[in-house]
């Protein structure tokens, strides 16, 4: 079974597939609506608001990746026009459609560029594999802080070395 695994599946959603099809006949539409889906739709919007959470200890939680996501959202809005750009749809952080090309952002919030990219390449090349359209694929990882000179050239090493259509772009949130 694990042989025939797709690509674009985590074990998760494999074994979830498989028991769908597999598994308990008896299960009712009421259990099977429950199931998580593997196509996620767009939304407009992202909460940007600081959090207050209690545990042990009470802290403040910055939503650093929602406010960079909703920064650069409304700047391709802004470039594309709103009919152009997605958030989350089918989990890629950003997606702005052009006749000719798609862009895929995926956003990071580490402190370095280079995390950044370590964290995304992965993410971002199985969400252009997953992608069923054809139109050419611009992956865009971005992040808050702007690359320095070691990170400029581990950039132009993961492009000319694994020959990749892709770029870091910075974020300012100032």
């Amino acid at each position: 079974m694990m042989e025939n695994k797709p690509a674009h599946l985590s074990i998760y959603e494999y074994s979830e597939e498989l028991f769908n099809k597999f598994g308990d006949k008896k299960k009712n539409a009421e259990d099977q609506k429950e199931t998580r889906r593997t196509v996620r739709r767009a939304t407009g919007h992202k909460n940007t608001q600081t959090q207050i959470r209690r545990g042990t200890a009470t802290h403040v939680a910055v939503q650093k990746h929602n406010l960079l996501q909703e920064k650069l959202k409304n700047k391709l809005i802004a470039e594309y026009g709103k009919e152009n750009v997605f958030l989350e749809k089918n989990f890629v952080d950003i997606k702005v459609i052009q006749s000719d090309k798609i862009y895929l952002y995926e956003i990071k919030s580490s402190a370095y560029a280079s995390d950044c990219i370590k964290e995304a390449l992965g993410q971002i090349l199985s969400y252009a594999h997953r992608d069923s359209d054809k139109k050419p694929k611009q992956l865009i990882i971005a992040g808050q802080y702007p690359p320095n000179g070691d990170e400029i050239e581990f950039i132009n090493y993961v492009k000319e070395n694994l020959n990749l259509n892709f770029s870091y772009q910075h974020i300012d949130l100032e």
